[in-house]
């Protein structure tokens, strides 16, 4: 895909960019597509290097897309964008929220006509992300899930030749092995209380898979949830607008919506003696999961300890350092929320009690 000089065409912002090019973009291609590919010219290297980026995009988009006109101050975004001088990055901004409104639809089109756009496009992106999961799952064939079950065994502190009495529940926020793989650590007699995806999975559509699980969860006659991607509460709440679009495209919202909510256990935290963090980057769209955990958890008052596991890279140290730095900022985040009580000092607290630790990823 090449940009063919359309910058023009997105300032006057007159028309809806990707329906007039509906027949020149390769099959399969969707707004987003449409979206990200296009914000590899404008957006700093920086912002694409980690799915909590990916997330973080989609918010500004559709806040720019759905910004009420009538608001006394406009969108702020937090997106750095690409350029040697301030006035380089600043016309990257202007040209990036050119090309936005014109992928969200045309000038005419009113705020809710834009949402359906945006939200139908984003569904049939995430479609596509799933077949995508799968193939790769395919690929790599029982080595992957090898490799997930010696990791899980790894953290639960299981043996292979006896079983602890520790029970392990899983909230997976990947779309690949689903509750069907809990099952496999059960019958190897693995003391796996419960498995969820919360975002989804991406075997959705898999009648085999929808039987099985609805049969292992006691369940009938329930569709599989797709993939979700989506945004935080925090992001837009703040903002105080009557009737905001953007929260379609929040994960709670999304999470109701999609009947991924009929999935989790309602006590699956509750009393937990160690609450274990894998593979996660603490973006800001999951901070409302991690505020719910840590208070089903009474985090504050109980003895749960916290395990958050990092990926050294190249430079164990710098990665070290901003891991815990995006942990500090998660339980501080977390400590504001907390009323009557000295939340605020959460961190300390849990560090004094030696109830948090940052490791560097087990090996195994």
């Amino acid at each position: 895909m090449e940009l063919k000089g359309q910058e023009n065409a997105w300032k006057e912002k007159q028309f809806d960019y990707f329906r007039a090019g509906q027949n020149f973009w390769p099959d399969g291609i969707t707004r987003w597509d449409c979206i990200f590919i296009y914000a590899e010219k404008f957006l700093d290297d920086s912002e694409s290097k980690q799915w909590q980026d990916v997330e973080n995009i989609i918010f500004n988009v559709v806040s720019i897309a759905l910004w009420p006109a009538n608001s006394s101050e406009k969108f702020k975004t937090n997106l750095l964008f690409k350029g040697s001088s301030a006035e380089e990055r600043q016309d990257n901004k202007e040209r990036f929220f050119d090309m936005v409104m014109c992928f969200a639809g045309s000038k005419s089109d009113n705020l809710e006509k834009k949402t359906d756009h945006l939200l139908a496009s984003l569904k049939e992106f995430e479609k596509t992300f799933a077949e995508y999961i799968l193939n790769e799952c395919k690929e790599a064939g029982n080595s992957y899930r090898n490799e997930a079950a010696d990791l899980i065994k790894v953290l639960a502190g299981w043996d292979d030749n006896s079983t602890s009495n520790d029970t392990l529940d899983v909230l997976s926020f990947n779309y690949s092995l689903d509750s069907r793989f809990g099952e496999e650590l059960r019958d190897k007699r693995y003391s796996l209380n419960s498995w969820t995806n919360i975002h989804g999975l991406a075997s959705y559509s898999d009648k085999n898979a929808e039987s099985y699980i609805n049969r292992i969860q006691g369940t009938r006659l329930k569709k599989l949830p797709a993939p979700i991607f989506g945004i935080d509460n925090h992001d837009i709440l703040r903002d105080n607008f009557p009737d905001d679009l953007r929260l379609l495209f929040t994960k709670s919202y999304r999470l109701v919506n999609n009947n991924i909510i009929s999935m989790l256990q309602t006590d699956t935290f509750t009393n937990a003696e160690c609450i274990m963090f894998y593979g996660h980057s603490l973006g800001r769209a999951d901070y409302s999961y991690f505020e719910t955990l840590f208070d089903d958890s009474d985090l504050y008052s109980s003895q749960t300890k916290l395990i958050f596991y990092y990926y050294e890279e190249d430079n164990p140290l710098t990665s070290r350092e901003q891991y815990t730095s995006d942990v500090v900022r998660l339980l501080t985040s977390y400590g504001q929320t907390l009323s009557n009580i000295h939340g605020e000092n959460i961190v300390n607290k849990l560090v004094l009690e030696h109830r948090l630790e940052v490791l560097p990823y087990p090996e195994f």
